[in-house]
């Protein structure tokens, strides 16, 4: 794949997207834009501007790549990573909870769960961590490299990197099958807002693509509707232009869009689960127990990444304002649709920010390509292999100076204490691991905790719930819920459910601890800084 950076020359038929871009400027600061025919002859060199974008791009592998390891979901899908490869198969019914046996199960990150397991059992943690930051730095590309082919100016670019980074970061770094998803979709996102080119390599790709997409992550859905987005926004501007409805249901372009929705609707059936995977996608974000899931709620501005976003949306209006450009339709229900996911629900934003990085980067480009030009830097315009492998030498050190690069110079691994987040209970994993006489029977742990406990127990302590809520039936949930809040028949609950063990989170669950140490049924067992593990004075 050519890695230049200028656009397409063909040239636009009277109803083709370009008619919405603006006219022609002159090369902005930091720009590599030529249309080169000795690129086709050179098909793996590149452009200096694509180095650029490929160091940006390093610099967030090297910092997602040296955080630290969330201490939530990360560990249930280990966990259901670990089943799958010692059963082989793809369980139809919750395979890890007592109390969610024989709930149906479409288990569609299954692939990702697998990918996520055989790097920790290869490589432990920093494997994880290397795996987080590939992740990122392969979503932030595809719409850097749009930016800058939009505006033909490698700035944009690096304003759309910026942009995506800064507004999605608490996403970026969570490792989750979601990331593998941001992936495809940014690469979805890239085409739609791009040059929509049909050429045989775009059927096969997005077939390939949304096939496995569909086994990665439950992500699919919104690549299907940025795909509805892009032939819905060819409709609108051949309608807009031509005032004829004839022309506009006759467009190529239109029914090329409106195929490769359909075929990439059908590659997502190519999974274990088959047709259950499309009402999967609004049973996990239709249930209830969500609604008490802090990153399900509504974004807001008593959020920091909702004030972010707030600030973001603002400066995108007035750009688009401002700007010498036109907007195109697709841009527009692309933008403002996302941005309304995220309204509702602010782990929505992780699609929202990349289309708004994009549309911000090319328009603030726009509005200061007249400063930019009396800089008068240019980087060189003709594309080489010397950028190509000063491009693929900074991947290798990039790579180098993650954890992952010095654990496989040093040979040892870093401790759990620099790798995982300071919220995981280390201690309290190692404490309830080495013990051999614990009480038989269900648990109570922190359901953000439950996944990492259970991943260093071996699954020897079963827990009343973990962090997949969906598969949890809701009257279980708020139950739990009740006993997190330390309400007042918490007695009762533990009593109902038979459990002999209690963990808890001094910092979350400080009433239910206090109530726990004034009763007479219970006494301590262990206690670090941030865990108290209580069991029953005469078990059940």
């Amino acid at each position: 794949m050519s890695a230049t950076l200028a656009p397409p020359t063909t040239t636009p038929s009277p109803a083709s997207n370009s008619a919405d871009s603006s006219p022609p400027a002159r090369t902005a600061t930091v720009s590599s834009n030529p249309a080169n025919p000795t690129a086709a002859a050179q098909p793996l060199a590149s452009h200096a501007g694509t180095t650029v974008l490929v160091t940006a791009c390093c610099l967030a592998l090297w910092s997602l790549a040296s955080g630290r390891l969330w201490h939530t979901d990360l560990w249930d899908h280990l966990n259901y990573g670990k089943h799958l490869l010692q059963t082989q198969t793809n369980p139809v019914t919750e395979p890890l909870l007592p109390l969610a046996a024989g709930i149906r199960m479409v288990n569609i990150p299954w692939l990702a769960q697998i990918g996520m397991k055989l790097t920790e059992r290869s490589f432990g943690p920093a494997g994880l961590q290397l795996l987080c930051g590939l992740c990122g730095a392969l979503a932030l590309f595809p719409i850097a490299r749009l930016a800058a082919r939009n505006a033909r100016s490698t700035t944009a670019g690096l304003f759309a990197a910026a942009i995506f980074y800064i507004v999605n970061r608490h996403e970026l770094h969570v490792i989750r099958p979601q990331l593998a998803g941001l992936v495809c979709y940014c690469i979805t996102l890239a085409w739609t807002l791009g040059s929509q080119s049909h050429s045989l390599k775009t059927w096969i790709g997005f077939t390939a693509l949304f096939a496995i997409w569909a086994n990665l992550h439950g992500s699919f859905a919104m690549g299907l509707l940025v795909l509805a987005a892009a032939a819905a926004g060819r409709a609108c501007d051949v309608f807009r232009r031509s005032r004829c409805i004839a022309i506009t249901l006759g467009d190529h372009q239109l029914h090329r869009n409106l195929l490769l929705l359909q075929l990439c609707s059908v590659a997502v059936l190519l999974n274990p689960n088959g047709l259950l995977v499309y009402p999967e996608i609004f049973s996990v974000s239709g249930n209830a127990n969500t609604t008490s899931m802090f990153e399900w709620q509504p974004l807001t501005l008593r959020m920091p990444h909702g004030q972010i976003a707030a600030a973001v949306l603002a400066t995108a209006v007035l750009c688009v304002r401002c700007s010498p450009r036109r907007l195109r339709t697709t841009e527009v229900l692309i933008f403002s649709g996302t941005g309304l996911l995220s309204a509702w629900s602010a782990r929505m934003l992780n699609w929202w920010a990349p289309a708004a990085a994009v549309l911000l980067a090319v328009h603030l480009t726009a509005i200061l390509r007249p400063q930019l030009n009396r800089i008068r830097f240019h980087l060189p315009v003709r594309p080489s292999l010397a950028w190509t492998a000063l491009s693929l030498a900074i991947i290798a050190i990039s790579l180098a100076a993650t954890p992952l690069g010095a654990q496989l110079r040093s040979g040892t691994p870093p401790a759990a204490s620099a790798t995982l987040s300071r919220e995981t209970p280390i201690a309290l994993a190692r404490f309830l691991r080495e013990q051999k006489n614990l009480p038989a029977g269900l648990n109570w742990f922190p359901a953000e905790w439950a996944g990492f406990i259970m991943n260093q127990t071996q699954g020897s302590l079963p827990s009343m719930v973990n962090l997949h809520v969906h598969l949890i039936p809701e009257e279980v949930w708020s139950d739990y819920l009740r006993i997190s809040a330390g309400s007042a028949d918490w007695i009762n609950l533990l009593d109902e459910y038979g459990i002999n063990l209690v963990t808890i989170d001094k910092r979350s669950q400080a009433l239910l601890l206090k109530r726990m140490r004034e009763s007479t049924d219970w006494q301590g067992l262990y206690e670090d800084r941030q865990s108290v593990v209580l069991t029953r004075r005469k078990p059940l």
